[in-house]
């Protein structure tokens, strides 16, 4: 089912506006309340690169697009867990509980492999 919308938009701001952050601006059908919400979608904050930041997004909106053709609405809870997603799939520097467990694992032993028996080792 397909609800009422308006097309996302990419905002970039002026120069002379206090927040340069860049943004795609969205209004969402609110199914509980029965009205558009507006949201505003924050992201590529790391990437300098104008053309490149421009490239993201307009990728991302395509899909956002199609996301909403498809029966995207504003749902708080639903909404805010893809948001979070996709801010992470659009990271490359995350890493899960077990990945940074595993390479804090890795590192300790590389910096002191069996660190008891050289310490008594030293002592005598």
């Amino acid at each position: 089912m397909q609800y009422q919308h308006k097309e996302p938009r990419l905002i970039i701001p002026g120069k002379d506006a206090k927040d340069q952050r860049w943004y795609i601006l969205v209004y969402l059908w609110d199914v509980r309340e029965g009205k558009l919400r507006r949201v505003r979608l924050y992201l590529y904050k790391d990437v300098k690169n104008k053309t490149e930041k421009l490239r993201k997004f307009e990728r991302y909106i395509d899909k956002l697009i199609v996301e909403i053709s498809q029966g995207l609405c504003y749902d708080e809870v639903t909404f805010k867990q893809v948001e979070s997603n996709k801010q992470l799939e659009a990271r490359k520097d995350y890493m899960t509980l077990s990945m940074a467990i595993t390479a804090t694992q890795r590192a300790k032993e590389k910096l002191r492999p069996k660190t008891h028996k050289n310490y008594i080792f030293h002592l005598n």
